[in-house]
């Protein structure tokens, strides 16, 4: 039995569509419009930048989950806090870890001899 590539393709595009999302974005961010990203690809004051925000983001989200529950909202579970608050640690993890590599980065320019 054989699968036609098409049915391929539209089955990953439905599965990723944040990947087709961000290269969208970084396409548009580089002032290119066919899709394709420029050969520096994401900027990583970018990245740095968006961790942070999305880390905000997920923190703010998370606490208002745990407060609607506490509160007694019968449409928030405690497994829908859970993982908010989950997705909010690997959201501040993301963003240290980007952050210790700026770190890192700039330690080893600077001890570099010239």
């Amino acid at each position: 039995m054989t699968i036609p590539i098409s049915n391929l393709a539209s089955a990953q595009r439905s599965e990723f569509p944040i990947a087709r999302n961000e290269a969208a974005h970084r396409a548009e961010k580089s002032g290119r419009s066919d899709g394709a990203e420029s050969s520096s690809g994401l900027d990583f004051a970018d990245a740095i930048t968006g961790a942070i925000q999305r880390a905000a983001i997920d923190e703010k989200q998370a606490t208002e989950m745990s407060t609607q529950f506490a509160e007694g909202d019968p449409n928030v579970g405690i497994h829908e806090v859970v993982i908010a608050s989950e997705r909010a640690n690997v959201s501040l993890r993301y963003a240290v870890t980007l952050k210790n590599k700026v770190v890192e980065a700039y330690r080893d320019i600077m001890s570099t001899q010239v």
